[in-house]
């Protein structure tokens, strides 16, 4: 249950879009259904991927009226009145999504709950409010103590569900990625790093890269940095401010989001991709950049790390600060091209292995027919 658009700027629909359309090639039968407040009747379209588009009017009732059913607009019920005997299986994408709390009392069927790092996120200042707030929080935990299977990306992502309330089993799956038939461009030295995301200051730790680059850059002749992402909170006015601070205008250049044939002409014109974030669940364009043979710099907080190191596909920065980022950058910049080409090359057969779609969605179709043949138990 989520937005289905595949290419979305929007890691939560971007990535439940392609689990699904992989999903549907894997044979099982699946539908999106979007709560829309504007809709004022269902809509039903077929997607050339194989899965099917609903679109349901939803009046975006308060989570604090306990009588939200009777609000639900006539055809979004009778949809649901008579979709619920075809229905095996739902699976909630994201987090404190009042339609998720709606579904589980009106279709009374087993599903699954993916929080996409929603719960880790608690340690930051503004959730804490969130989870604060009486009904959010009491609704959220009857959600994921009844869920028959949380589908983390990364463990801290489930350790997070655990602490909030899950009692049922608790799968870490992470994300994937489309893997194209080949590198766009044969990797080189000379051109410039990249950061692509939301340009979520710190979250990502845009903070930290943009300061730890100009304490490199200050020592270290440095490659240009081009840092591409949708706005989000103003964070690319932060950007620009923070950039001028440093008289970066001509080394770090700002644009914005990437879609599609863009999107991966610029993973074929780095030499690096970095990611310094502070909190993830799984972020996907790390995992599109070393699908396109790039070697990546990333944080713990990325939760990819650990992999990166083991497979040699890149460089770790030990902790999202300046000087941590600084140093790193100073290595990479180091680095020769043959060196470069080794890394990318072995992150591209890390997401071969473990990152595929395809691999993903045959370990998450095993998991549904197990949830399938509990709840039958019941």
């Amino acid at each position: 249950m989520t937005s289905f658009r595949p290419g979305s700027a929007n890691g939560v629909h971007a990535v439940a879009s392609q689990l699904g359309a992989a999903l549907a090639a894997a044979g099982i039968d699946v539908e999106f259904w979007h709560f829309r407040r504007d809709r004022d009747r269902v809509e039903e379209r077929d997607d050339p991927s194989g899965v099917r588009v609903v679109e349901l009017p939803f009046p975006g009732v308060s989570p604090s009226r306990f009588g939200y059913a009777r609000w639900l607009p006539l055809d979004t019920r009778r949809f649901l009145a008579k979709r619920a005997e075809r229905i095996g299986l739902v699976h909630y994408h994201s987090v404190f999504q009042p339609e998720a709390w709606y579904l589980t009392h009106l279709l009374s069927k087993p599903y699954v709950v993916s929080p996409h790092g929603g719960y880790v996120h608690f340690s930051q200042p503004g959730w804490r409010r969130i989870a604060r707030l009486p009904p959010w929080y009491v609704l959220e935990r009857q959600l994921l103590r009844k869920a028959s299977l949380v589908h983390a990306v990364s463990a801290p992502d489930g350790t997070a569900a655990m602490a909030l309330g899950a009692r049922g089993r608790v799968a870490v799956i992470p994300n994937g990625v489309t893997i194209p038939d080949s590198p766009v461009a044969a990797l080189n030295g000379e051109s410039p790093w990249l950061f692509v995301g939301r340009l979520a200051i710190e979250d990502k730790g845009l903070d930290v890269l943009v300061d730890g680059y100009a304490e490199a850059a200050r020592r270290t002749p440095l490659p240009r940095l081009v840092v591409r992402g949708p706005d989000y909170r103003g964070g690319r006015q932060w950007l620009e401010a923070r950039i001028a601070s440093h008289g970066l205008e001509q080394q770090i250049e700002l644009g914005d989001a990437l879609y599609g044939t863009e999107k991966a002409a610029m993973f074929g014109a780095c030499s690096l991709f970095l990611h310094p974030s502070r909190t993830e669940g799984m972020p996907v364009t790390p995992l599109e950049a070393m699908a396109h043979a790039r070697p990546l710099a990333v944080t713990p907080g990325t939760n990819l790390a650990e992999p990166v190191a083991a497979a040699g596909a890149g460089l770790v920065i030990p902790e999202p600060t300046v000087s941590a980022v600084a140093e790193t950058l100073r290595r990479a910049a180091g680095l020769g091209v043959d060196e470069l080409r080794a890394q990318g090359a072995r992150g591209r057969v890390l997401v071969e292995r473990t990152y595929s779609w395809e691999h993903v969605a045959k370990e998450l179709a095993v998991l549904y027919e197990e949830c399938s043949r509990s709840a039958d138990h019941v």
